[in-house]
């Protein structure tokens, strides 16, 4: 490879350098937060199962039964972000910025799983029913 080669192949690679620096690091932090899913459970109050999770994305009356669906992605704890903020703004110094070229593929692989649910309640809206999907 010529110097003029050589010279080009750089400059592409501290471009990208320049362009992903500080991506995994916002990508980490604005990761999802975590949702206590724990509260679906028989036996729950629907205010409960609200406050935790949020409005429903959608909402269907069953004789005399609520039915509630949700679909949402499942984040992180704050202490599991944070943490993958700081270790991603030292390999990034550590590395002069080309942890980016592994990390930033690695924060949008690992950005929470789809949690998808349909919540029956008695006519007391207390849960009688949970289906997983």
């Amino acid at each position: 490879m010529s110097y003029s080669g050589k010279k080009k192949v750089l400059l592409f690679i501290l471009g990208l350098v320049f362009v992903l620096q500080g991506c995994s690091v916002k990508m980490a932090a604005n990761q999802p937060a975590k949702k206590n899913i724990g509260v679906i459970k028989l036996g729950a109050s629907r205010q409960l199962v609200v406050t935790e999770l949020g409005e429903p994305q959608q909402q269907e009356l069953k004789g005399n039964q609520k039915v509630d669906k949700y679909a949402f992605e499942q984040g992180y704890s704050k202490v599991n972000k944070y943490s993958r903020v700081v270790l991603h703004c030292f390999l990034d110094v550590a590395s002069f910025g080309l942890w980016e070229l592994i990390a930033t593929p690695l924060e949008e692989f690992y950005s929470g799983y789809m949690f998808k649910a349909k919540i029956i309640y008695d006519n007391s809206d207390f849960v009688s029913s949970v289906q997983y999907y």
